[in-house]
């Protein structure tokens, strides 16, 4: 019972968010309407090989900050500082392999994560004034060349 109230209360929360954003006109229209200035600006971004995919975020604002809010963003700081290359990139790999790391996800960001190929990044999230964003991770995937019958496509 309790799995149906959560999905149903996730799915209010994500309802009323894109409502929301939608209202305001802040919602993107396009991938080109994307500001990964914040991302250059800090030396987060992982390079033109990878496009953004998302981030994961809690859009509520508490006024009083829980325990595991406090572990979440302890987890993601030590991770991208011990684990991160010159980018604070980790590779999704190192990220399940640091200790804690899979204890602060929700169900739904682990299952993503484990679904995306190899290769794909996170990297700590910014938003679009650059400050960042501490219990948020940012998603990276790898762009990858196919070659069929002399044509060159790229997947993401």
């Amino acid at each position: 019972m309790s799995n149906k109230k959560d999905v149903k209360a996730f799915l209010g929360r994500l309802g009323s968010t894109l409502n929301a954003n939608a209202e305001s006109g802040k919602a993107l229209r396009s991938r080109e309407e994307l500001n990964l200035t914040p991302y250059v600006q800090n030396k987060v971004w992982p390079g033109k090989n990878y496009i953004y995919i998302g981030h994961s975020s809690n859009l509520e604002h508490r006024l009083v900050e829980t325990s595991t809010d406090k572990n979440r963003k302890t987890t993601l700081s030590l991770l991208f500082e011990a684990k991160g290359n010159e980018h604070y990139c980790v590779s999704v790999e190192q990220a399940f392999a640091f200790e804690g790391f899979p204890e602060v996800l929700s169900r739904f960001e682990k299952d993503l994560l484990l679904r995306l190929p190899e290769g794909t990044m996170i990297s700590p999230t910014f938003n679009n004034e650059g400050e960042r964003l501490h219990s948020s991770f940012t998603i990276w995937q790898e762009l990858v060349e196919v070659v069929t019958d002399q044509r060159v496509l790229v997947e993401a």
